[in-house]
């Protein structure tokens, strides 16, 4: 294994941790929104810092589904898929065309419109709900940690195959 796999790999395994603690995170948050729990030390520490105001309103759900449980399946697909490129799967029995480099790009993109969205709902929370979910900012944290990550992985790979070097992700 190369310096640069191992680079990448490396990132790939905090991808893959961090996803995991998404996928708890926006679970445990799907679990409160569809058990209809309110209270609780941990999530209404006061009127703006309060899970409840920000789980029960419209930007909590997209066409009746909530978007914890969009964000836990979401977590989940990129925690799989990053293990996936860790163990070296064959992604091209999927598609011929499909290979590391391209699953990174496209891992990378996903991410970014997830990001993207987070940064939507963020607004909704500050500048409309005027409350903050301690579990919805943790959220927000990580799919902008596992953003960077993704962004260094694809440039490490970008790079390496621009100066012509032996990528095994390419």
């Amino acid at each position: 294994m190369t310096e640069m796999s191992k680079f990448i790999n490396k990132r790939l395994r905090a991808v893959v941790i961090l996803a995991a603690l998404g996928v708890l995170v926006a679970g445990y948050l799907a679990y409160r929104h569809y058990a209809n729990i309110t209270g609780g030390k941990i999530c209404n520490i006061s009127d703006r810092i309060s899970c409840d105001i920000v789980n029960k309103s419209i930007y909590a759900e997209i066409f009746g589904v909530p978007v914890s449980l969009i964000g836990a399946i979401g977590y989940a697909f990129i925690a799989v898929v990053s293990f996936g490129l860790i163990k070296d799967w064959n992604f091209q029995r999927i598609w011929a065309d499909l290979r590391k480099g391209l699953v990174v790009k496209i891992l990378f993109w996903i991410v970014g419109a997830a990001l993207l969205f987070s940064f939507y709902l963020t607004y909704a929370e500050v500048f409309i709900l005027h409350a903050y979910c301690p579990f919805c900012v943790l959220q927000q944290i990580i799919i902008l940690v596992i953003f960077f990550l993704l962004a260094s992985v694809r440039y490490t790979v970008e790079e390496d195959r621009q100066k012509g070097g032996i990528c095994e992700f390419c």
